[in-house]
């Protein structure tokens, strides 16, 4: 019994843990401050997979970076390589983590009056991190989506202090099936569904979808730290 109880509380240590950020906001003052924005998309964040929905496990850690297709018999039957290269061309994982970085960067300037720095100069005080560290396509009966992970770190530039972090996830459509919206299709009109919404999308209909989705990540992002910035200022 007491294994049990210490197994479920160091279970719960990691869920919290995992569901937590950094926020030392109150030491700090970001208020009209020179900020530098930089992205990165992680060595499995930039390894984009296309995955079928019951083989993929949004909260596994998955090591493997080379390019993976997972597909059912039937929609690998009808997925043609042409729709694969398009799909992987449309989702670049770099140019999503700059577009988070972008809807970062946005609301820190609407919001905190920041005044982004393309440089690292001597006026620039911090440096705001965006890194891409996972990014699949996820084919399911409902349709087609993106699952997307990223973490936004803000650095002092002079101590080299973490001044806040936080991670986000957003699963984004790409386009709903139709079939799937109804929720009466069997397993293989289900697989044949998926395969004919990855079929059917056009690149710019993709890029436009998922650097749309990444941007409002980005504001999400913001949105957190404002709400931590006045907990920091309730707290003096």
């Amino acid at each position: 019994m007491k294994k049990i109880q210490i197994i479920m509380a160091l279970g719960l240590i990691i869920i919290l843990a995992s569901c937590t950020h950094t926020n030392n906001l109150s030491q700090f003052n970001l208020n009209g401050q020179k900020v530098f924005f930089d992205n990165i998309a992680s060595a499995r964040g930039s390894a984009t997979r296309i995955y079928y929905n019951e083989k993929f496990d949004e909260g596994k850690d998955e090591k493997q970076q080379l390019i993976e297709f997972v597909a059912t018999a039937v929609g690998k039957a009808i997925l043609s390589s042409e729709t694969e290269k398009k799909l992987l061309a449309a989702v670049d994982a770099g140019e999503l983590a700059e577009k988070i970085s972008d809807g970062m960067e946005s609301s820190m300037v609407k919001y905190l009056m920041i005044r982004p720095s393309k440089s690292l100069d001597a006026e620039t005080r911090f440096i705001c991190t965006t890194r891409l560290r996972e990014c699949n396509i996820v084919s399911s009966p409902a349709g087609v989506y993106v699952y997307a992970k990223a973490t936004c770190e803000i650095t002092d530039r002079s101590t080299g202090a973490i001044v806040w972090d936080n991670t986000e996830t957003e699963r984004f459509y790409i386009r709903r099936s139709v079939a799937g919206a109804v929720g009466e299709i069997n397993e293989n009109a289900g697989k044949i569904a998926q395969s004919i919404e990855l079929i059917s999308v056009s690149t710019e209909q993709i890029k436009e979808n998922v650097h749309g989705a990444a941007s409002e990540l980005g504001y999400e992002m913001a949105g957190q730290l404002r709400e931590d910035i006045a907990a920091a200022y309730a707290e003096k």
